[in-house]
């Protein structure tokens, strides 16, 4: 009976200082969503790898291209990059770093249309 009370006060423990697995997700630019000086919006908010990213925006106006750091300071998608252009894109979180950039010719270096966040 006391190793029953062990094992059960155990998995107590390990499920209160687990983290939780489920996915929060974040509409990029809240009401504002996807648009010109969005640079801003991750400042003050945490963020875990599998969360998910919602870019609402007027389609052909805008669009999403998920970039590695150099494209992302650069602003310069690689030719080989997948543009996503729905108006209505969701990408998952990896742990580490998430770049995401406007490939429409000036919103990104011009417009502060780019986001880095660094997914725990």
């Amino acid at each position: 009976m006391a190793q029953q009370r062990l094992w059960v006060a155990l998995l107590v423990i390990l499920l209160l200082k687990s983290k939780p697995t489920e996915s929060h997700r974040y509409v990029v630019g809240d009401n504002e969503g996807w648009t010109y000086g969005v640079s801003g919006w991750p400042n003050g908010k945490v963020f875990y790898h599998n969360n998910v990213l919602v870019f609402n925006y007027e389609a052909g106006i805008h669009n999403v291209v998920r970039v590695n750091r150099q494209e992302y300071e650069t602003c310069q998608p690689k030719p080989s990059s997948k543009t996503y252009d729905s108006g209505h894109d969701e990408f998952r979180l990896k742990k580490g770093m998430n770049y995401f950039i406007c490939g429409m010719p000036g919103h990104c270096q011009l417009a502060g249309m780019k986001i880095s966040i660094n997914a725990h």
